[in-house]
């Protein structure tokens, strides 16, 4: 073999020894700076207790509604009205006038001298001054006030001083137009266990008829948790409330119908459930995988660390979730359902073993959960001498 084709021999030895580190070398920098799934499970269920119940507190049928109104304030049979030199006589009728609408008066004219106008004020406001000749009358009054008064008055017979001014009046009438605001308000008890093991309440109702201007509205706790326009005589209407929305709590409580204005419902059999978790039976989740022994030296000289992630599917009883990694407890007071993001807990490598390792969930609330993965995370080389250069 000639000395050219040892050295070419020689070179291409080299080359691929040289070829083999490179490698080597990029594989282990890309290793150091991605994060590595080693464990993943999608399935795993419902974790804690798992014996749900209700109790059902019956409302009975009632009527709700505020619809606008007659009442009758003032009714007086005769009254004699007059104004003179050496007689005068009034009359004056106080009324009240929360949520009126309008009011007025009737009244008949039984006689009168016509010697003057008869006269009404309303709140000062002079509203009628008229000679006024015997019939049935009718003045109206808008905009009442909280609190109101209603004067009949004649002018002066004048000149004509040997008579005063005389209406003598008849079946006289003040009504007043108001909404009458017809509620139905229940206390109902929740024990402390139930408040403890809340997991919903459901309100329940048929509808016998209806005057659908205006929504009904049901309201636990001054917390509005219904509104809408039933109106199927054929339908059962459910809603359902969180112990957060409703403000439940352990002792009385109460719920609320109402409507607004113009509105008006008949409701039948209705009735509150009160679901809640109850019971010592406590079921955990307990999963295990592998680590290989060089895999976990390389994790611990490359200074990685160690994330458990997983999705609260549903929340049922939230009282926290404990997870267990090798038996080294990680306390979860906060956990987030699967729509507004992933639970994560944060661990040392130096939790993890040589071979086979366990995760365990469990919790004295009451959970759904899935998708559990453990991850590696591995900083770059970069970050982990410190970002030189």
């Amino acid at each position: 073999m000639s000395d050219f084709i040892k050295v070419l021999a020689a070179g291409v030895a080299l080359i691929i020894v040289a070829l083999l580190i490179s490698q080597t070398s990029i594989f282990r920098g890309e290793v150091a700076s991605s994060n590595v799934t080693i464990f993943s499970q999608s399935i795993v269920g419902q974790i804690g207790s798992l014996q749900e119940t209700f109790r059902r507190i019956p409302l009975g049928s009632f009527e709700a509604g505020q619809t606008l109104g007659e009442e009758v304030a003032k009714n007086i049979s005769e009254a004699t009205i007059q104004n003179g030199v050496f007689s005068e006589h009034s009359e004056s009728f106080p009324f009240a006038g929360n949520g009126a609408i309008k009011a007025y008066m009737t009244f008949d004219v039984a006689d009168t001298n016509a010697y003057g106008n008869l006269q009404l004020y309303f709140n000062g406001r002079e509203i009628y001054n008229n000679v006024t000749q015997p019939g049935t009358y009718r003045v109206e009054m808008t905009q009442p006030a909280a609190s109101n008064t209603l004067e009949i008055k004649t002018t002066s017979s004048g000149a004509k001083f040997w008579a005063p001014t005389t209406y003598i009046l008849r079946n006289i009438k003040l009504v007043v137009e108001r909404y009458g605001n017809q509620e139905y308000v229940i206390p109902f008890t929740v024990f402390d266990y139930e408040a403890i093991g809340w997991s919903t309440g459901r309100l329940l109702f048929g509808i016998d008829d209806a005057i659908i201007a205006g929504d009904l509205l049901a309201n636990v706790n001054g917390q509005e948790v219904y509104r809408d326009r039933p109106i199927s005589r054929s339908m059962v209407y459910q809603t359902d409330f969180t112990k957060e929305k409703a403000q439940i709590h352990a002792g009385e409580n109460t719920i609320r119908f109402r409507t607004e204005k113009d509105g008006k419902y008949s409701i039948s059999n209705a009735e509150l459930l009160l679901f809640f978790f109850t019971g010592t039976q406590s079921v955990e989740k307990k999963m295990g995988f592998n680590v290989d022994e060089g895999q976990l030296l390389l994790y611990k000289e490359q200074n990685s660390t160690g994330q458990i992630t997983f999705d609260a599917d549903n929340i049922y009883l939230d009282r926290g979730i404990t997870v267990e990694l090798n038996n080294k407890p990680f306390e979860l007071s906060n956990i987030v359902k699967k729509e507004e993001g992933t639970t994560s807990i944060n661990f040392s490598v130096d939790d993890l073993r040589a071979g086979k390792n366990t995760i365990n969930f469990k919790t004295r609330g009451s959970y759904s959960i899935s998708d559990v993965n453990v991850m590696i995370v591995t900083p770059s080389k970069d970050s982990a001498s410190g970002g030189s250069g």
